[in-house]
């Protein structure tokens, strides 16, 4: 899968946002991130990856387990799959 190529991530007085195209009825969706999220969408950004490889570098990077890494990198992604920022 890959970050579609409308997705951007922004700071808005000090929260990171993701945004992409606006849709059909003019408006656009703003999704608020948190720092862990940020980042790994950042890596993420202009490649393609598998869920396990984004779950591997959240494992590296932060104390956590695969299974919550997994289960939280899982909600990110349908959000921005719904959200036409995700390509599968």
């Amino acid at each position: 899968m890959k970050l579609s190529e409308e997705f951007r991530i922004r700071e808005v007085g000090g929260q990171k946002i993701v945004y992409g195209s606006k849709a059909a009825d003019g408006q656009q969706q703003v999704i608020c991130l948190s720092n862990s999220t940020a980042w790994l969408l950042e890596q993420l950004a202009g490649k393609e990856f598998t869920t396990d490889e984004a779950v591997s570098m959240v494992c590296s990077r932060y104390d956590v387990d695969a299974e919550t890494a997994l289960r939280d990198i899982s909600s990110v992604l349908d959000i921005l799959y719904a959200n036409t920022l995700l390509l599968k």
